[in-house]
Order: C-alpha cells, then sequence, then structure tokens
C-alpha cells in the first residue's frame, strides 16, 4: 500500500478560479499540483486544496478550512506580511483582539480569501490529561 502524502484534501467554491489561485499561492504560500478544466488543485504541508467554480462562492458563513499552527502569533505576523487581513468582531462570548479570539484557552484568527470564504488558523492547546 502506498503512503499517504497528504491528509487532506477539501474543495472551496470560487467565483473566479484564477483570482482564488493567485491569492492561495501569494498569500498563503500553496503550491499548485494539479491544473483540471473543473478544478485547481493546491498543496502546502501535508493539506491539498482543490479551488472549484460556483455561483455559491463565499456564501457558507462559517470557516470552511482551519489550519492548526504551533505559533499563531508568528503565522498571523507572516501572513499579514503576504497581505491577509484578518477580521475583527465582537460577540459577546467571541471577541477579537488584534485579530485573535481565544476560546477556551485556544487561539483563534479569521481571515477572508479572494472569494469571501472565511479561513481561519488557530493554536490548539493540548489538555493536560490526553
Amino acid at each position: 500500500m502506498a503512503k499517504r502524502r497528504h491528509y487532506i484534501r477539501v474543495s472551496i467554491p470560487v467565483q473566479d478560479r484564477e483570482r482564488a489561485k493567485a491569492f492561495y499561492i501569494d498569500q498563503l504560500g500553496m503550491q499548485t499540483i494539479i491544473e483540471h478544466e473543473f478544478a485547481t488543485v493546491l498543496v502546502s504541508h501535508q493539506t491539498q486544496i482543490s479551488l472549484v467554480e460556483s455561483d455559491d462562492a463565499g456564501n457558507a458563513g462559517y470557516s470552511l478550512v482551519t489550519w492548526l499552527v504551533n505559533d499563531i502569533d508568528r503565522r498571523m505576523a507572516k501572513l499579514r506580511k503576504a497581505g491577509v487581513e484578518f477580521m475583527s468582531f465582537d460577540f459577546g462570548a467571541i471577541r477579537t483582539v488584534d485579530g485573535k479570539a481565544e476560546i477556551d484557552g485556544d487561539y483563534v484568527a479569521w481571515f477572508k480569501d479572494s472569494e469571501g470564504n472565511l479561513l481561519a488558523i488557530a493554536q490548539v492547546l493540548e489538555p493536560a490529561d490526553a
């Protein structure tokens, strides 16, 4: 049996595949591995993303992809340098400070891609007695 190089592939709806591809490559540092007539497949570390054209792009209202990171501040700084803008909001229980929210000891920062899809990075603390 072949060893898997990637753990997950998600499909993200986009209205303009070339514009979305530029965002994921230039701002998130992904690389194109496959170009199909119907999708572009990008890769970064162990994640593959298929950009699929759809009129529903940007309408989900929730995070389509959340990348887990070890140091959210460092990753946010790197993404900001690449032009990513993190969202600010205050929903009472969930409120961002400098672009990130603390939720039960974990940290999450949300941003949108070029198509309006909600994405996130999260620094998740391991439970003490896991």
